[in-house]
């Protein structure tokens, strides 16, 4: 008897892209976009925006993503606090641009040493 295949077995496909990892490359070797960074561009420049606008605004090109894909990562995204929904649709929650830009803030300053360490070089 044989044993039926799993979700977690890697030959069998599960008709799902796993969007936390998706990295493509393009034939001049550029990374095409993921579904989520698709949906942040967008919705930077165009928001509120219900789940079928963004599909239909991300269903240009050679390759569009699929509707069930858009709403996974949608759905994702507003779990994780990175997206906020209004009766209007979906936009980009100002937490967490909020935290982005003070990420970037601090990423972007130079490391101050901290107190009570000190560092010695040894030539």
């Amino acid at each position: 008897m044989e044993r039926a295949k799993t979700p977690a077995d890697p030959e069998q496909p599960t008709g799902e892209t796993n969007l936390e990892n998706e990295l493509w490359q393009t034939d001049s070797g550029e990374r095409k976009k993921g579904v989520k960074e698709l949906v942040v561009q967008l919705l930077a420049d165009e928001r509120p925006l219900p789940v079928k606008q963004v599909f239909l605004r991300l269903n240009t090109g050679s390759n569009p993503p699929s509707y069930q894909a858009v709403h996974k990562a949608i759905s994702a995204m507003h779990a994780q606090g990175v997206l906020a929904r209004s009766a209007m649709g979906y936009e980009l929650n100002p937490k967490w641009l909020k935290s982005l830009s003070e990420f970037a803030n601090a990423a972007s300053s130079p490391a101050e040493p901290k107190p009570g360490r000190d560092v010695q070089l040894i030539l």
